[in-house]
């Protein structure tokens, strides 16, 4: 059997890490996403990344009816993945304060979730297009003061040293529709930050964010060593797929 001389498989090594690269920009959304509220948090030993508050806030996520500004705000929160390995990140976690009157425009609302990643932990504008993007509906029910957690069918895999964040927006209108998560001060977090992107001024949309930290959870596990190839090149791989086959979405544009 003839072996492939050392210039040749520096090229294919080469090769392999510039299509892992190109791919690592493209958003997975084949994937699916379960809605549940709990009474507890995750346990210690789920949660990779825990946001506890001790001065408690309200941020709104909604999308209302009406034709004012500030009517369709989208939500989210960045986070630096500690360590030195990667990690699956599976689920996350946000803290309900209330959600208003109309809780039945909730029951089995449409959302999406996305996953940027961001320059560091005072960005609160992504860097480029979705890594990671998908769709779901919400729970029908809505305890005040639960967890409501985001359970991705295919786990997200995220690298050591990068700030990520996960973005949510619901998908249709009501005449009241949205949620108050609990949140607290800047200082709370120094890994990341809460931010909106919302229609601060009517017909366009932008984003806001250093101003405070969700109650928030990040849910997975480390990657031991020997899988990480292979659980990012699958991830690769169906970002490639959801590629080809037309089905990627940008940013969301106003309604």
């Amino acid at each position: 059997m003839k072996l492939l001389s050392p210039s040749v498989r520096r090229f294919s090594l080469a090769t392999l890490a510039c299509l892992i690269t190109t791919l690592a920009s493209v958003p997975s959304v084949l994937a699916g996403i379960q809605t549940s509220v709990a009474s507890d948090p995750p346990t210690q030993e789920e949660t990779l990344i825990s946001v506890a508050p001790g001065v408690t806030k309200n941020q709104r996520w909604l999308y209302t009816s009406d034709t004012t500004a500030n009517r369709h705000r989208d939500v989210g929160q960045t986070f630096l993945i500690p360590g030195t390995s990667p990690v699956s990140i599976t689920s996350f976690v946000f803290r309900i304060a209330d959600v208003g009157a109309i809780v039945s425009q909730l029951s089995n609302a449409p959302f999406t979730l996305s996953i940027y990643e961001f320059a560091d932990a005072t960005s609160y504008v992504p860097m480029g297009e979705p890594l990671y993007q998908v769709s779901g509906t919400l729970p029908a029910e809505f305890p005040s003061l639960e967890y409501l957690s985001f359970t991705l069918d295919d786990a997200f895999v995220a690298q050591a040293g990068h700030y990520y964040g996960v973005q949510l927006g619901l998908d249709t209108r009501a005449a009241d529709l949205g949620i108050n998560f609990r949140s607290g001060l800047p200082a709370d977090y120094a890994g990341g930050t809460g931010f909106s992107y919302s229609n601060y001024e009517v017909g366009s949309r932008s984003y806001k964010g250093g101003e405070f930290n969700f109650d928030f959870r990040v849910v997975g596990t480390a990657i031991p060593e020997g899988k990480t190839a292979a659980l990012l090149f699958s991830t690769l791989l169906l970002g490639f797929a959801c590629r080809g086959l037309g089905l990627c979405r940008g940013r969301k544009s106003l309604n």
